[in-house]
């Protein structure tokens, strides 16, 4: 009894001593309160009238569409029509009065299409019109990489590293005219890091947050590597549809006659090499090859390039499965692909232009795939390979070229033909040197 009266007593001192602090404060509070309404009420006496008070800040999402669309863009370069027009590569001649000096940039060096596509670019860009323009290569990022990719080894490649405060600096000392931002899934518009005299390019490589295209307001040219893009795109209305172009990808083929074919196991050898992303692959289309493909093609066998520990455990128990892993040199990985009879593209999802599919063609391998995103655009039926709507039509169109050897070898002849004349990196980097011309000029 005695010890619980003695923490109610303390428990009323302590209440009573808060209680106290707090009436403190407040007393201390409207003290200094009535001390500035005097102060102020005494210079408002002696001051002219003031100036009316501004609204407060709205930062509701409805408020923010308004205020951006009132904003004038007439001084935003896309907002102006392009004097443009591609022209084919035998028929461009370069007419620049010195080479222009572009940076591409990218904000990631891992294995993706849009590092591919890059490098495929610039190495197009030094072989046709290297007499014109110069090509480094900058990547940008916080983290500063303690060695050069293999990737980019592999291909020849070197590049530079920035953080993005360390842009402008860099742009200056190299005198760049153009940069080319290769957008990938994490990147933000760099306008500002850039000199105000510098050209700015976005190239948009891939389906992943495409809304983020938008906050690109300040760009001199919207590329899109294939019309799928270009169309699902969420430009802003003022730009004007000449600053939005569609160059399609391209890649280079003249190396890889020297190249051996890997010695694959299989009669009739399938395979596909990309990131195993759910968007691009799912482990149930290897049972479906292994279950109903091996009924159907006897002798069948897919290897399939890149990471998944899913695919590797199946492996395992799938004997006409080949996992190679994840290839980052050049040459390996084309060996391997030169060596398939058929590449198999099962996807889920839309994407841009395929850096596998273009690989697969430039080896002169056909390529079956769904009509997803700018698959179309690569793959005409009949001609340098097929586009199937299900897994019915695959294993039907697998089934026909496996058991007529004749129709395969003048498909895959047909795909080599094709891949010259349209796909071909020169094709491409033909449409980029005229843009850069461009530029250079209106500069």
């Amino acid at each position: 009894m005695r010890r619980n009266r003695k923490l109610r007593e303390h428990r009323e001192r302590l209440l009573k001593e808060r209680s106290a602090n707090v009436a403190g404060r407040r007393a201390a509070a409207k003290q200094r309160i009535a001390k500035r309404r005097a102060v102020t009420s005494s210079a408002a006496a002696s001051a002219p009238a003031p100036t009316p008070a501004a609204p407060p800040r709205v930062r509701s999402k409805r408020h923010r569409r308004r205020v951006s669309a009132s904003l004038d863009y007439s001084a935003c370069p896309a907002s102006k029509p392009a004097l443009l027009e591609f022209v084919g590569y035998k028929d461009y001649k370069c007419q620049v009065k010195r080479p222009v000096k572009v940076c591409h940039i990218l904000d990631s060096i891992g294995l993706g299409g849009a590092q591919t596509m890059t490098l495929e670019l610039i190495n197009g860009l030094n072989k046709y019109y290297g007499d014109y323009c110069e090509n480094p290569l900058l990547y940008v990022n916080w983290k500063v990489p303690k060695k050069q990719s293999k990737l980019f080894v592999s291909y020849g490649v070197k590049y530079s590293h920035a953080k993005r405060d360390g842009i402008r600096k860099w742009c200056k000392k190299h005198a760049i005219d153009v940069v080319v931002h290769h957008r990938t899934s994490q990147s933000q518009c760099l306008k500002k890091q850039l000199p105000t005299d510098v050209k700015y390019v976005l190239v948009n490589h891939t389906w992943n947050t495409l809304f983020r295209v938008k906050d690109f307001i300040y760009c001199d040219f919207y590329v899109s590597v294939c019309r799928f893009l270009n169309r699902r795109s969420p430009f802003q209305s003022f730009i004007h549809p000449t600053r939005k172009l569609t160059i399609l990808n391209g890649a280079e083929n003249d190396y890889l006659s020297d190249i051996q074919s890997a010695e694959l196991e299989g009669d009739f050898k399938t395979g596909r090499c990309h990131r195993l992303v759910p968007s691009k692959f799912k482990p149930d289309s290897l049972k479906f090859l292994a279950d109903q493909g091996v009924q159907q093609i006897p002798g069948l066998t897919h290897h399939l390039i890149g990471h998944s520990s899913e695919a590797k455990a199946l492996s395992k128990k799938i004997s006409m499965l080949h996992c190679h892993g994840s290839i980052s040199d050049r040459a390996k990985k084309m060996s391997i692909l030169k060596g398939l009879d058929l590449y198999f593209y099962e996807t889920f999802g839309h994407e841009g232009a395929s850096v596998a599919i273009l690989e697969s063609l430039a080896c002169g391998v056909p390529v079956i795939c769904k009509p997803l995103g700018g698959n179309g655009e690569l793959v005409t039926s009949g001609v340098n390979g097929i586009i199937a709507g299900d897994r019915n039509e695959f294993l039907k169109a697998m089934t026909a070229l496996a058991n007529e050897p004749d129709a395969l070898k003048d498909l895959k002849q047909q795909t080599i033909a094709d891949f010259d004349a349209r796909l071909h990196v020169r094709h491409t980097a033909c449409k980029y040197m005229q843009m850069f011309e461009n530029l250079l000029n209106a500069s």
